[in-house]
């Protein structure tokens, strides 16, 4: 699937709306448009790229514990 199609896929977003308490993103471009809108619209957790085991640990943690 082409990058940009990604964020576009309406199937995708229904998929991630159905799972978004299961699920959590992580991306390297929370700068684009249709990144933020795919996030926002998903209503699921996500952590930006690059980080490090333990702020993975942190951020795995904190959905965790909201759930």
């Amino acid at each position: 699937m082409p990058r940009k199609s990604l964020y576009n896929n309406r199937q995708l977003e229904k998929i991630a709306r159905s799972l978004a308490n299961r699920v959590a993103f992580m991306t390297g471009d929370v700068m684009d448009t249709d990144t933020k809108d795919f996030l926002e619209a998903s209503g699921a957790p996500f952590i930006n790229k690059p980080f490090d085991i333990a702020k993975l640990r942190q951020h795995v943690g904190q959905v965790l514990s909201e759930r």
